[in-house]
C-alpha cells in the first residue's frame, strides 16, 4: 500500500466564542493560595477599564441619586451647619504670617506660650493659663461653605455667632478681623483678648486693633483677660479709652446709648486688684477684697470719658 498524502485543510477553523467555567468570586478562590498572584506576576494594567471608571467617576449623578438637602426644614439645616462650624470650646486663635500676609489661625492654647513671651505681652489670668496645657483644637468643618451661594448664605453667620473667638493678643484681634471683613465682623458675639501690648513696638497695635473692631457693633461681650495698665481702676479706664475709644464710639451709635459699652465690657479681675500671693509656701491668686467697688470706680471713671 502506497504512502498515504498528509492531508490539508482548505478551510479556515470555526470561531466559537470562548467559554470558561471558572467563577472569580467563588470563596474558595479567595481562601486558596494557589491562586493568589505574586508580586512578580501583577496582571497589566487594563486601559479601557481604567478610562471607563475615570468617566464614570466624573460623570454627574442623576437626580434620583441626588440627596435633596434643601428639601429639609430650615431648622434641621441649621442643626447640621452648627454641628460643622461650631465647637462647645472656645476657638483660640494666634497671629501668623502665612506668604507674606498676616492672619489668624485655630491654634491650642499651649501654641501661644511662647508667641506671648517673644512679645511681651501681659500674662493672662490664671484661669486662662490653667487651659494653656490643653492642646485641644477643634475641628471643624468651613468646607461645608464652599458647597453652593446659598449653604453659604445660611452657614456663614451661624460660623462667626455660635462661637466664641479667644484671641492670643491684641495682634491675633487686628489680623482676624481685618480678614473677616465687615459682614462677618457684625455678626460676632463673644470675644476674649488674653494679651495686651505694653512694649513700645507691641502696644502700637492695640489701637488699630480696636479701631477696626468698631466693625463689630452686635458684640454681646467683650472679656479682656490680661493686665492692661499698672495702676489703680481710673488708670486702666483711661488707658483702654486711649485705645479703643474708637470702638466705643460706634458701638454707642450702633446702640443709640453712648456709654453702651460699659456694660459689654469684662476686665479681668488683675486690674481691680488681684495679685499673686504665697501662703504656707503655696503660690495663690487671691482677689481684692473690694473688687465690686473698684469695678464701680471703672465704669464710672470710663462713662466720663464716654460722655465727654
Amino acid at each position: 500500500m502506497g504512502a498515504t498524502a498528509a492531508i490539508t485543510r482548505v478551510y479556515p477553523k470555526r470561531k466559537r466564542a470562548q467559554v470558561t467555567y471558572y467563577d472569580s468570586s467563588s470563596e474558595e478562590d479567595e481562601l486558596d493560595p494557589d491562586y493568589a498572584v505574586s508580586e512578580l506576576e501583577e496582571a497589566p494594567p487594563n486601559k479601557k477599564l481604567k478610562a471607563t471608571v475615570a468617566a464614570e467617576s466624573t460623570r454627574p449623578l442623576p437626580k434620583k441619586k441626588i440627596f435633596p438637602f434643601f428639601s429639609l426644614p430650615a431648622e434641621l439645616r441649621h442643626e447640621i451647619y452648627r454641628h460643622a462650624l461650631t465647637d462647645v470650646k472656645e476657638l483660640f486663635l494666634i497671629a501668623r504670617t502665612r506668604q507674606y500676609r498676616r492672619t489668624a489661625q485655630i491654634a491650642a492654647p499651649i501654641d501661644a506660650r511662647d508667641t506671648r513671651r517673644r512679645n511681651r505681652y501681659w500674662s493672662p489670668s490664671p484661669d486662662t493659663l490653667a487651659n494653656e496645657d490643653s492642646t485641644w483644637v477643634p475641628k471643624l468643618v468651613p468646607n461645608i461653605l464652599a458647597l453652593s451661594r446659598q449653604v453659604h448664605d445660611e452657614a456663614q453667620p451661624i460660623l462667626y455667632s455660635r462661637n466664641v473667638f479667644t484671641l492670643d493678643d491684641t495682634a491675633a484681634l487686628h489680623a482676624f478681623i481685618a480678614n473677616i471683613g465687615p459682614k462677618n465682623c457684625a455678626a460676632l458675639r463673644v470675644l476674649q483678648i488674653n494679651g495686651w501690648g505694653f512694649s513700645r513696638a507691641h502696644k502700637a497695635i492695640n489701637h488699630p486693633a480696636f479701631t477696626i473692631l468698631g466693625q463689630a457693633v452686635n458684640l454681646k461681650r467683650l472679656h479682656i483677660k490680661c493686665q492692661i495698665h499698672w495702676g489703680n481702676p481710673t488708670e486702666v479706664a483711661r488707658q483702654i479709652y486711649r485705645d479703643g475709644h474708637h470702638w466705643f464710639h460706634s458701638l454707642g451709635i450702633a446702640k443709640g446709648q453712648v456709654d453702651a459699652a460699659v456694660d459689654i465690657l469684662d476686665i479681668g479681675d488683675q486690674n481691680l486688684g488681684a495679685r499673686y500671693q504665697w501662703t504656707n509656701n503655696v503660690r495663690e491668686w487671691v482677689k481684692s477684697s473690694d473688687e465690686e467697688q473698684k469695678i464701680q470706680q471703672f465704669q464710672a471713671e470710663l462713662r466720663k470719658l464716654l460722655q465727654a
